[in-house]
């Protein structure tokens, strides 16, 4: 795990300085360490770079939790979204939407819908399941 963790570390540091202005990783240190320094390089990487190095590591995180939350619900280590109908529920959410208000839904609107298909989609299919005659077991 220490070695996961040490691999991630250098690559978010590798990918700070990957980009169409060439910043080395001894001027991203010196930024970091400065924070306020007002150069090209500093704006770069406080507006650009590191904003999306940090997202790329929160998304890649919640996407193995939720994973490991779908292995653990259902005791499969091979479970994924289309195995309680996650996806499905979410596409089906966002075309009702579409299909009612046009295609110019606004795109906060359409991710609200697909997260709203999504979660009825995984409880109906718990749900289902619970009434079954061994209730609900994994």
């Amino acid at each position: 795990m220490l070695g996961l963790a040490a691999l991630i570390v250098t690559l978010a540091l590798w990918a700070l300085t990957v980009g169409a202005t060439p910043i080395s990783l001894g001027q991203i240190l010196a930024i970091l360490r400065d924070t306020s320094a007002d150069s090209h390089e500093g704006l770069i990487l406080w507006s650009v770079r590191l904003p999306r190095v940090v997202a790329a590591v929160v998304v890649g995180a919640s996407l193995a939790v939720a994973g490991a939350i779908m292995q653990a619900v259902t005791g499969n280590p091979l479970a994924e979204p289309g195995l309680l109908g996650v996806n499905a529920g979410a596409a089906f959410a966002v075309v009702v939407l579409t299909v009612v208000l046009g295609p110019g839904v606004a795109m906060g609107l359409t991710l609200w819908a697909a997260y709203g298909g999504a979660a009825s989609a995984a409880v109906l299919v718990y749900a289902l399941r619970a009434k079954g005659p061994m209730g609900a077991t994994p």
